[in-house]
């Protein structure tokens, strides 16, 4: 059997954890072949929904979802979530840092002067971030 543990530093972007999990997909068991397909096709939800949602929406127990992540080498399902979490955590303090900023501004302010103002230029954090 292939090894497939990562040590949880080596994965602590996103994309990093889903290049992983894409690796070891052919090598997992059906039902943690599906788990991890909506994993890969949902990654925004990872870091925002409940384990038991996500299972719900991926027909899958939760229990896969924390088999998964053990398979893949983390030590459980929080361990595989946290860099979602974290990712969605430095996003919404941009957007509210951003959003604060704009409210000094009063109101009448147009919607191009709020997205000149608030995003003058892409964020790193945001450019690969989808909703």
């Amino acid at each position: 059997m292939k090894d497939t543990s990562v040590p949880d530093q080596a994965v602590s972007q996103p994309a990093h954890v889903l290049q992983h999990l894409t690796q070891a997909l052919p090598g997992l068991t059906p039902e943690l072949q599906k788990t991890a397909t909506y994993v890969l096709e949902n990654p925004n939800e990872i870091g925002v929904s409940s384990i038991r949602e996500i299972a719900v929406k991926a027909k899958v127990k939760p229990n896969s979802l924390v088999r998964m992540a053990r398979r893949i080498g983390f030590e459980g399902y929080e361990n595989f979530r946290k860099p979602f979490r974290d990712r969605f955590a430095a996003v919404s303090t941009i957007i509210e840092t951003r959003l604060n900023g704009f409210s000094r501004w009063g109101r009448g302010a147009n919607r191009t002067v709020f997205m000149q103002r608030a995003l003058p230029r892409p964020s790193p954090i945001l450019k690969n971030f989808t909703l």
